[in-house]
Order: structure tokens, then sequence, then C-alpha cells
């Protein structure tokens, strides 16, 4: 539990709006920190959390659930603050990457965990899900929900040119040039990949590229390797992309979002969490370049580099991390987001919340939102899941320091720079490198 925060601390946090609400007391009882931080998703979760409360009694103390936003790009810096300060939240919902992190630091309490994960039956959860957290017997964290990247794309528009769907890098490449219109009242992108260097969002784009090229970041030592061919060929992917992409535009998801649905762009790299947008269910259906736009959609969740290639996915797992000295309720909680509140956290999103306790992929499946697409999206997104990967682990390993290299932006930065400078690919390499010196000789593995 939270205690008052002291002057110190509100000063760093001044600066920043979104951190004034990490304050807290002794009889505020469970906080949980929550990366689902858009409004209409922090009323859904703050219900739960009222509900919680009435079934156990209501009433201040150990029953009541603070529920606190915080974003994921803020969650490291805004958990440093805390931890300075001599306080933690009890549960946070977070990144497959934060839960090593978290590992490497001793701030998880891995028997609760482990005893939700085996009140609830190890049976019924992902395997997929479950591998990464497993150290022995013992689970790290209580994995919630999922989401697999991939590239959605206008099928109509791929069909009127005779396109392949984009699938390997040969195909994504003609794709952007065929599409793109340079029509300066009017113009059209083939693609749009992001240019925002204080974003997660083009890191897990070149991530999944590089990764379908055969990159690892950490080599078998455990130590990062970053000057290699196959991240070289992804660099080089990516320069000749962003001729096709918005020139003065520094795209972040937002952008890329709206540039897909107003018809900007054919494709965009995009978590499953647009699949509503798309379909027309949101606030943005105004924007949509016509509405039937689901249905002309398509999605691509895994990509290879070569034609017929092994492709690679990216996934976003999402687990509940109890940390330690967390409260017992703490378990309770996480039981009953995984349990009675289950389907409400997942259809906050339906596509960016794939269920990973298999019970629940039936009634997942009947979210009224696939109803606008064809009926293979669900099983795209499974796939997808099913064949990702990520840097941060591989073969029953673990390698914490990608934490830190997700926060300090690296490869967001260096695109960028390359795209906004019109730099080489060699200088380009030149300053990943750079950028990545103060992680070169840290060792990386667990």
């Amino acid at each position: 539990m939270q205690r008052v925060i002291t002057i110190a601390v509100l000063v760093l946090l001044a600066a920043a709006v979104v951190f004034l609400f990490l304050g807290g007391s002794a009889d505020e009882g469970l906080v949980f920190w929550t990366t689902d931080h858009e409004p209409d998703r922090m009323k859904i979760q703050r219900e739960i959390a009222e509900e919680f409360a009435a079934a156990r009694g209501g009433g201040a103390g150990a029953s009541r659930v603070s529920v606190q936003p915080v974003p994921e790009q803020k969650l490291k810096e805004v958990l440093s603050q805390q931890i300075a300060a001599g306080m933690l939240p009890d549960v946070i919902r977070a990144g497959i990457e934060h839960v090593v992190g978290y590992e490497r630091d001793g701030l998880l309490d891995a028997e609760m965990a482990t005893a939700v994960i085996k009140d609830l039956g190890v049976d019924s959860f992902a395997a997929g899900a479950l591998a990464p957290v497993k150290r022995g017997g013992m689970y790290l964290a209580v994995p919630v929900d999922g989401w697999a990247q991939g590239i959605w794309y206008r099928k109509d528009l791929f069909d009127a040119k005779g396109l392949k769907a984009p699938t390997d890098w040969p195909a994504i490449l003609a794709a952007a040039e065929a599409l793109t219109v340079r029509d300066e009242l009017d113009p059209r992108y083939g693609i749009a990949l992001p240019r925002h260097p204080g974003s997660q969002y083009p890191q897990q784009i070149f991530e999944q590229l590089a990764m379908s090229a055969g990159a690892r970041l950490f080599d078998d030592e455990g130590k990062v390797d970053c000057d290699q061919p196959a991240i070289r060929r992804t660099v080089e992917l990516w320069k000749k992309l962003s001729r096709f992409c918005p020139e003065k535009t520094l795209v972040e998801p937002a952008q890329a979002q709206l540039l897909y649905l107003t018809g900007k762009a054919a494709m965009i790299f995009y978590s499953p969490y647009i699949l509503d947008d798309i379909a027309g269910m949101t606030d943005k259906k105004d924007n949509l370049d016509r509405p039937d736009l689901a249905k002309v959609t398509g999605f691509a969740p895994v990509i290879s580099e070569e034609p017929g290639g092994r492709g690679a996915g990216y996934a976003q797992l999402v687990y509940l991390c109890i940390m330690k000295d967390a409260p017992p309720v703490a378990k309770d909680w996480c039981r009953h987001l995984l349990t009675d509140a289950y389907m409400r956290i997942c259809f906050m999103s339906a596509g960016g919340k794939v269920p990973v306790r298999s019970a629940a992929l039936a009634e997942w499946r009947k979210h009224p939102c696939f109803e606008a697409y064809d009926g293979a999206i669900p099983d795209l997104l499974i796939k997808g899941l099913d064949a990702s990967g990520r840097w941060g682990f591989r073969e029953g390993r673990a390698f914490p320091l990608i934490a830190d290299v997700y926060s300090k932006h690296v490869f967001a930065e260096a695109l960028n720079e390359m795209v906004a400078d019109d730099l080489s690919v060699d200088e380009t390499m030149k300053r990943i490198v750079r950028k990545m010196a103060p992680f070169l000789e840290e060792p990386a593995a667990r």
C-alpha cells in the first residue's frame, strides 16, 4: 500500500500533470496501476473496483481498490520516482518487457502470482503466455491478455493494382510504391511509418521487421549485438519505405491511425486496438474513408524478409504484476480480474485484448466488432500471438536489459534522425551503435 508522498517527490512530479494522481494514504486500500489509461477504460476499471469492494463488504480499508492510470511510455519513469520515495503500488498491469525489469530489480512477489495461477489452473492459461514468466516452478506475474501487431491494409486498393498481400518485404515495398499518389492537394501514402523519437511505436515495428530478417539483439552470451547485417538490412528497408510516407509529419500512433481511417495511407503497422475504429464503432466513425472500411481491410500479422520465408510476428503480452509487500487482497483482485470481470476487461478493446485463458476465447469471438470484418480476423489475431517473438526473450531465456533499451528509445531516435536529416544507412548504423553504447558491456540474460 502507498503512503503519503513526500514534498520532494511532489516537486519532481509537478512537471507532468499525469503524475499528480500517484499519491496515496494508508486507508486507500489496494493501489492498482493500469496502462489502460483512456477515459472510457478507466471508467470500466473503476466500476469493477467498486463492485469488488462492495462484494467484500465495501467501505474503506483493504477491500477498496484505487485504480490509477499510468501511460505505458511513462511507466518506468513514474515507478522509479515512486521507488525513490519508498512507495510501491500493489499491482501493476504491464507489458512483458517491464516484468523482466521488475524481476531484475527484485520488485515482484512471485509467490502470490504463482498462487493465483495455480488457483485458477495452470492449464487454463495459454502456454505461450506463461512461458516468458516461468522460473522453475514459479511464475513472476499473472498473464491477463495480449495483442499481435501487424500490417492493416486496404484489400480493395491492393486488388485494383494486382498487388500481393503485404506479408514479405518485396510485397510491402512494391505496394508502398504503387499506392503512393504524389498530389499536392490530396496526397496518398503507400504506408505510414512512425517518426516519433520518444515513442515505443517505431521500436515495435522495427523489431518485427528485424526479427523477420533473423536479427537478434542479444547474442548467445547475452550481450547486446546491434551492429549486424540483419539490422542493417532492416534500416535499409526503413529508409526505402520512408519515401512513401508523410514527409513532414512526426507520425505517432494517433496520426497513423487517422491516416488509415481517412484513406490517406494504404498500409499501417498497428496493434489490433484499431479494430473497433475501422469497424466504425467509436467516435472516429465520421473519419472513415468509406462506411464499409472493415470489409475491405486485411491484416497481415506475420512478416518474412523473402516470399515464403520464415515469418516473424510481434506481440505484446500483458501481465498483472503483484509487487513485493502487497497485501494478500492483491491475489483476490487479480483473481477477480481474471474471472468475474474478465470479459469486461477483454471487451474494453476486443482486438487489443486477446484472452490468454482458453475458456474465454469462444465468448471473445462473439464481440460485435468482429461482425464487420470477414470471418478470418479473430483467427489472424490468435495466429499473430502464436507466431510472435520478442527480442527480450529467446529459448527460455529472458533479457531484462531490454526494458532499458526500450526506455531509451534508441531505434526510434536513430530512425527519426535518418529520415528527418536524410542520413545514410552507414551513418544511421553508427548512431545506433553509439546510442546503444551504455548497454554493450552489461550482462543481459538470466
